[in-house]
């Protein structure tokens, strides 16, 4: 089996010595570094050689591929997550110029924030209104359940259970609602949040735009 496995590397090299003959220049060698840290030029890379990585020259020595050597599972581990960490800032920085763009578009000045900022937080407040004005009366409808059920307890009755249902149904509402009103009130901070961010933000651009402006009309003075 080696014997014949020696042939066919012979047999597939002929065509290719034979091209060699007509250019030199195409004839193909590799370099690699043995064990013994010496740069060896050869026809193969040996097996135990090709992981430590190898270039591909011509007769001149010009390189025309440069192979790496092979990563060890915790370099490829490392590269991985180098990789995702590089994306993951190209996106932060994607996402930070888009909001960038939006918001010279959508505002030409501090003030339309501020009144955009108090549109949104009256909108939001008028919501909490609502929902407080609907907890109100849930639990009016609740304490009237429980009237009703006393009422027909010290008339020596069972309170029937379409009525326990009601006041269970009432109190899941009631629940919900004061749920509800928590989301709403958070949602009123940071919506304010992101406003204020956002005026910032847009003073920074104000200033940049400013000296970009300054810089080009210095540029065509010069001109």
């Amino acid at each position: 089996m080696i014997i014949q496995r020696i042939i066919v590397r012979q047999l597939v090299l002929l065509p290719l010595l034979f091209c060699s003959a007509l250019s030199a220049s195409e004839q193909r060698y590799y370099r690699y570094i043995n064990l013994e840290g010496n740069v060896v030029i050869d026809h193969r890379v040996p097996t135990d050689y090709a992981g430590h990585g190898y270039q591909v020259i011509n007769a001149k020595g010009a390189v025309l591929e440069d192979v790496p050597r092979l990563l060890s599972a915790d370099e490829r581990a490392a590269r991985v997550a180098q990789m995702i960490e590089e994306e993951q800032v190209r996106a932060a920085q994607q996402q930070a110029q888009k909001r960038d763009s939006n918001l010279l578009l959508r505002y030409s000045s501090v003030e339309d924030i501020e009144a955009a900022k108090a549109r949104a937080l009256r909108d939001l407040r008028i919501r909490i209104s609502i929902l407080q004005g609907k907890l109100r009366s849930l639990k009016q409808k609740i304490e009237a359940s429980q009237v009703q059920a006393a009422d027909l307890e010290r008339q020596g009755r069972e309170v029937d259970s379409a009525l326990l249902k009601v006041m269970d149904d009432l109190r899941h509402e009631l629940r919900s609602t004061e749920q509800n009103i928590a989301s709403r009130k958070e949602e009123v901070a940071k919506v304010a949040a992101e406003y204020d961010s956002d005026i910032k933000r847009f003073e920074e651009l104000l200033v940049l735009v400013e000296l970009r402006r300054r810089k080009e009309r210095g540029q065509l003075t010069e001109r």
